[in-house]
C-alpha cells in the first residue's frame, strides 16, 4: 500500500533444513546468497545444516497465541530474530521450523504486519505455506492452522482498537516484549521499497492478484527442499516440480 512493497531476495522462509542435499545447499548459498540460518525449532542444534560458514541463529519461539504468554524465553527469541532481520550484514537469510507453517507462520505474520502489509495479504502468504511440507496436513489440521492464525490476530487486537492499523498493533506488541524501536525502523529501511506506478495500475485494473511464473537461476528440478520467499505480498515457492512467483497487490 502507499506505493510501497517489501523487497524480494532478502528474507526467505522454509520448512526444516534437515534433509537438504548438496544441490539444495548450492542453490541456497550460491544461488540465493544465504548467509544466515535462523532456526525456530525447539530442538535446534549449534551448526546450520547449510554448513559451518553460514551464521546459525538458534531462536526457538512459540506459535500463534503462545507469544502472548509472557514467556521470557520466547520473548528473547523474538528479540533475537527481529534484531537479526534488522542487521543488513545478516541478509539474505532463511528462517524455518519443521513444517514452515506454525512457528514460521507466526514470525512471518509479525514481520509482514510490522512492515505494513495488510491482513488479507498475510493470509494469502500463509496459505502458500501449504505448498510446502505443511501440504501433507489433513483437512482438520489445515482448518485448525487457519483458526490459530485467526487467534493470533485477535490477540494483537488488544494492542489497539478497531481504527488502529495492524502495523501499529504489531509494533506495540514487539516493543512491549523488548524489541528495539531502532531495530523496527531498520527492518523497514532494509525491506521496504517504492512500487512503480505501472505495477500499481496493473493491480488496480485486475480483479485478481497479479500472478507471474518464473524460475530462478540455478534451479535444480530434483531439489528436495521447499523454500518460500516472503515479499510484501510477493512469494516464491520452490519445490520438487514447481516454482511460483506470485505478486499480490491490495485491491482498492
Amino acid at each position: 500500500t502507499d506505493n510501497k512493497a517489501v523487497k524480494h531476495g532478502l528474507i526467505y522462509k522454509s520448512a526444516g533444513l534437515d534433509d537438504v542435499t548438496a544441490s539444495d545447499i548450492d542453490t541456497l548459498i550460491n544461488g540465493l546468497g544465504i548467509v544466515t540460518d535462523v532456526d525456530l525449532k525447539d530442538d535446534g542444534g549449534t551448526v546450520s545444516f547449510l554448513g559451518e560458514k553460514i551464521k546459525y541463529v538458534y531462536a526457538p519461539v512459540g506459535e500463534y497465541t503462545d507469544i502472548f504468554a509472557n514467556n521470557s524465553s520466547y520473548n528473547n527469541s523474538l528479540k533475537n530474530i527481529f534484531s537479526t532481520f534488522a542487521d543488513k550484514s545478516e541478509l539474505p537469510l532463511i528462517y524455518h521450523c519443521d513444517s514452515g507453517c506454525d512457528k514460521t507462520g507466526t514470525v512471518t505474520a509479525l514481520l509482514l504486519g510490522v512492515l505494513g502489509v495488510d491482513k488479507e495479504t498475510i493470509y494469502k502468504e500463509y496459505l502458500i505455506s501449504f505448498y510446502s511440507v505443511a501440504g501433507a496436513f489433513d483437512e482438520e489440521s489445515y482448518k485448525n492452522s487457519l483458526k490459530n492464525l485467526d487467534a493470533l490476530f485477535s490477540g494483537l487486537d488488544k494492542y489497539g482498537n478497531e481504527e488502529t492499523e495492524l502495523k501499529a498493533k504489531v509494533e506495540k506488541y514487539l516493543l512491549e516484549i523488548g524489541v528495539l524501536q531502532a531495530d523496527i525502523e531498520a527492518i523497514r529501511d532494509n525491506l521496504i521499497e517504492p512500487v512503480s506506478e505501472t505495477v500499481d495500475e496493473e493491480a488496480e485494473n485486475s480483479q485478481f492478484p497479479v500472478v507471474t511464473v518464473g524460475i530462478p537461476e540455478n534451479k535444480d528440478a530434483s531439489s528436495s527442499i521447499t523454500v518460500i520467499l516472503v515479499i510484501a505480498g510477493a512469494l516464491i515457492c520452490m519445490g520438487v516440480t514447481v516454482v511460483l512467483f506470485i505478486k499480490f497487490k491490495k485491491k482498492k
